[in-house]
């Protein structure tokens, strides 16, 4: 038997029941105990050798979402921001830098960049199923609004950063 899967096997200890039966009996020494009566005709271990993809997927989608938060940025960076001023308050926004981040800052961008990622997804997906019209147009309509979405965020935090080089 060949599949992808790898398999180890242990053959038959006992060919058949009329050989077994021809053999000498074991002498047992104590009364009353009788022998196990196991047959191993085919016992199997089998395991997958190939990796899964859901895993795989995860780890590329996790190194992405590393990258695109800053985390090398983060991790090189001395000192450490980590968005908290003189007051000990929470500052989510490095102002007046695009150059610099906080910690918090590059997650939340970073997750609006996979929730756009999520609407181009969902606008691929309206375009796969032509017979389905009110599937492709809630479909649209749900990556329109988390474009749309995505884009007024991602705008306006640019706004805060370097408001003087954006037109305001």
């Amino acid at each position: 038997m060949t599949n992808k899967r790898c398999s180890y096997s242990i053959t038959q200890l006992q060919t058949n029941h009329h050989d077994a039966s021809r053999q000498k009996k074991i002498p047992w020494i104590f009364p009353g105990l009788r022998r196990p009566n196991f047959r191993f005709y085919r016992l199997t271990f089998t395991f997958s050798r190939s990796v899964p993809m859901k895993l795989f997927h995860a780890l590329i989608f996790s190194l992405i979402y590393f990258q695109f938060t800053g985390g090398f940025y983060n991790l090189l960076k001395n000192p450490r921001s980590y968005g908290v001023n003189e007051n000990n308050e929470v500052v989510l926004v490095y102002p007046h830098s695009i150059e610099h981040q906080f910690l918090l800052e590059g997650i939340i961008a970073g997750t609006m960049v996979f929730i756009g990622f999520l609407g181009l997804f969902l606008l691929s997906k309206a375009t796969q199923d032509p017979h389905n019209p009110t599937k492709t147009q809630q479909y649209m309509v749900v990556s329109a609004f988390i474009l749309y979405f995505v884009v007024l965020v991602l705008n306006n935090w640019l706004k805060i950063k370097k408001p003087h080089q954006l037109g305001e």
